[in-house]
């Protein structure tokens, strides 16, 4: 008798739903940045998903309307494409070295999104939790 374990969760989420459930959670991400709170790069991963489910969708539905290719149906701004940010400006931000702009980071669980570029609001998040410290 084989057995199976499943390590990972996944979430199916039918087209239609997804801008109205991008719009709500973006939303209490936002308002929750506001109040000094940070987002777990799994959570903006989820959102950078959902968000284009949603422009997927309602691109099929345009296309399925026109019978043609449109250009951009939703005004949904692009989670995934935020203002970039070098370590050195994050540990200028900080008043820190580089090293240890990293090990604050690392230590509140931001990481960055590719080598030496970190999300702006991530830095923010950084220096509200550092003034409040």
């Amino acid at each position: 008798m084989n057995s199976t374990a499943i390590t990972t969760a996944a979430a199916v989420i039918e087209g239609d739903a997804c801008e109205p459930l991008w719009k709500i959670v973006r939303a209490e991400i936002l308002r929750r940045q506001r109040d000094g709170g940070a987002v777990r790069p799994s959570v903006q991963r989820a959102m950078d998903a959902l968000r284009a489910a949603a422009q997927a969708h309602l691109a099929q539905q345009a296309m399925s309307a026109r019978e043609h290719v449109p250009g951009p149906v939703a005004n949904m701004a692009a989670e995934s494409i935020p203002e970039l940010v070098t370590t050195q400006a994050m540990a200028d931000r900080l008043h820190v070295t580089p090293t240890h702009a990293r090990r604050i980071a690392a230590a509140t669980g931001i990481e960055p999104i590719a080598r030496n570029c970190w999300r702006t609001t991530d830095v923010d998040a950084l220096v509200t939790i550092r003034r409040t410290t």
